[in-house]
């Protein structure tokens, strides 16, 4: 068999890569082929003479108006905006590849170029690098933040099953918006779908309506059993059948995939039931029967939608059972916590006058180590050093930022950072920190305030146990604090706020309204001896996570909570293609350092008298 051919140079440009190194000048290579190697050595196509460069580095290819990064097992990987990728990654403009000591931005060609792109095979000989004229330098766009967070390569939906079509983003936000804002938005981009769609989904809305009609009515709103279901996909199989010699199929749509449409819509959760178990799919919203998903950080809508409203409640009470909190008669406004992690939103009823509205979102499991956080700039050197040291030493730490902010990896890297033989229990709500298989205990806690400190305080008294929660509800927050009081350390809690005062102000709120007799003076104080530690994540412009301030408690001060700056980030400015420059600064040496020798664990106080490190 003979090899692939090389794909042939076209002679125009293909694509550019602007190629930055430390203490050096930026410099524009332009090449004529869809598929270049990287590397330190001659032969590759663009070469980085540097040590810390592999031989062969990394390839990278132009397909299909997508630019995708490959690493070639180098030995001190490849990332893109300071994450390392470990598989074939989409690489938009303005990202950031780092190489070595070398920055890669990637250029796609002006339009005119665009059909001069060939299809990358095999890599060939190398290709000429010339000298790019000021006009046609292609200009940078401003991805979103979706975009960025996931860049991972999307898959393909489940055959037969919905299509996925992409639909222009709404603005991005530093913070993703409540569940029913999200709805509300993301339904403008449902609207309008094409004649085809349509067509499909009435298809499917004529089969389920005659099988319903004979099964009778009321027959779908109770849990179907294996007998029902066998009747089902009878009366399925009949009906496509009759739509089918009837000469009624849709076009491009085969009796199969319409049978398995009507049937995800009878038994399952119709156009979701691919959806909700693919790991790829982030958020999924359902309005006026249309479907919009995120795979890959990009929204698409799904086709086909439900086919009515009477599809979309069905799918929605199949849910809400499958997470042990069947649908309520009456209940207008739903939420439930998703067993696989995630959160479900719905409203129906006299709360959706439009029809009913439903938002699923999924946890996504992260797992970091603080070495992999200095690496993608999130804190620095001398930050991650403390505190690990801090975690050895069972310091009480709060990690704040909004959703979304990267506050669950800097959690993940505190968890482990802990000793391996330290056993955690995770408290839900906080479902995507894994900690690194240690004998991990989950607690799922009850609404109701008795029960849930009770279970806190049951889970405290584990020996050697380190306690992961989020403290998100008045019971849970007063457990927290129990816990503490009765001698408990080595707790990491996260609270979603903006900054540490505003989750310190929800923590004593909380508080009180658990303990409706305690005083905010009493509150205050209670809150300012739990916790040791508080740190703050913000996800910045460039769509990187920063910890831009690291203080310790220091109790309080008037009527607040006192906090001393240990360690922050401060923002220099905003670098082409959006990237923000700055230096993390040591600002004072933390009282909690005496606390830690005290418990026999070393601190380096020189770290905090180091200069500013970016």
């Amino acid at each position: 068999m003979n090899p692939t051919p090389p794909p042939i140079p076209t002679g125009r440009p293909v694509f550019a890569v602007v190629v930055s190194e430390k203490g050096g000048v930026e410099r524009r290579e332009v090449f004529d082929r869809p598929e270049i190697t990287v590397g330190r050595v001659q032969g590759n196509d663009l070469m980085l003479p540097k040590g810390n460069v592999s031989k062969k580095h990394l390839r990278l290819a132009y397909r299909e108006s997508r630019f995708v990064v490959t690493d070639l097992n180098s030995t001190n990987g490849t990332y893109v905006n300071r994450r390392r990728i470990t598989q074939a990654t989409i690489v938009r403009e303005g990202d950031r590849v780092y190489v070595g000591d070398f920055v890669l931005r990637l250029e796609a060609p002006e339009p005119a170029d665009s059909n001069a792109t060939a299809e990358a095979g095999s890599t060939g000989p190398a290709p000429r690098a010339t000298p790019a004229a000021e006009d046609s330098q292609a200009s940078f766009r401003l991805e979103s933040e979706d975009a960025r967070r996931y860049p991972d390569l999307p898959s393909p939906p489940r055959v037969p099953g919905p299509s996925l079509q992409p639909v222009p983003s709404p603005p991005a936000e530093a913070e993703p918006r409540p569940l029913h804002s999200l709805a509300a938005t993301l339904s403008s981009a449902t609207v309008g779908q094409p004649p085809a769609t349509r067509t499909r989904e009435m298809a499917i809305g004529k089969v389920v309506s005659r099988v319903v009609a004979e099964l009778g009515p009321g027959a779908l709103e109770r849990e179907l059993d294996a007998t029902l279901e066998i009747r089902i996909v009878q009366l399925l199989e009949e009906k496509v059948r009759d739509l089918e010699d009837a000469g009624e199929l849709p076009a491009g749509t085969s009796a199969a995939t319409l049978g398995t449409d009507a049937r995800n819509e009878l038994i399952e959760l119709g156009p979701l039931t691919a959806l909700v178990d693919d790991p790829n799919v982030g958020d999924i919203v359902v309005s006026q029967g249309a479907v919009t998903a995120v795979r890959g950080g990009a929204r698409a809508v799904v086709q086909p939608g439900f086919s009515s409203e009477e599809a979309v409640r069905w799918a929605l009470t199949r849910a809400c059972r499958r997470t042990g909190v069947p649908l309520a008669a009456g209940e207008t406004v739903v939420e439930r916590r998703l067993l696989a992690g995630g959160e479900l939103w719905a409203a129906i009823g006299a709360a959706a006058p439009n029809g009913p509205v439903l938002v699923v979102r999924k946890s996504r499991r992260v797992q970091r180590s603080l070495d992999e956080l200095v690496r993608q700039g999130t804190v620095s050197r001398a930050m991650a050093t403390f505190l690990g040291q801090a975690i050895v030493g069972r310091a009480s730490v709060l990690v704040v930022g909004r959703r979304d902010s990267g506050a669950s990896a800097v959690v993940s890297a505190l968890v482990h950072a802990a000793p391996a033989e330290d056993p955690w229990v995770v408290v839900e709500p906080l479902q995507e920190v894994v900690p690194p298989g240690r004998g991990e205990v989950r607690l799922a806690l009850s609404r109701d305030p008795a029960t849930a400190v009770a279970t806190m305080r049951g889970a405290s008294h584990a020996r050697a146990a380190r306690l992961l929660v989020e403290p998100t509800w008045p019971a849970l927050v007063a457990g927290v604090v129990d816990a503490l009081g009765e001698g408990t350390s080595g707790i990491v809690a996260r609270v979603p706020a903006p900054d540490a005062r505003h989750a310190v102000a929800r923590l004593i709120a909380d508080l009180m309204a658990a303990r409706p007799t305690m005083s905010v003076t009493a509150a205050r104080e209670t809150i300012a001896t739990s916790f040791d530690l508080v740190l703050e994540v913000v996800l910045q412009g460039d769509g990187r996570s920063r910890v831009t301030r690291l203080a310790e408690v220091a109790g309080t001060r008037g009527d607040e909570i006192a906090l001393t700056d240990v360690f922050v980030f401060t923002p220099d400015r905003v670098a082409g293609g959006g990237a923000v420059d700055g230096s993390f600064h040591a600002v004072a040496t933390p009282r909690f350092a005496d606390d830690l020798a005290a418990r026999g664990v070393a601190v380096d106080r020189a770290a905090f008298a180091r200069t500013p490190s970016r």
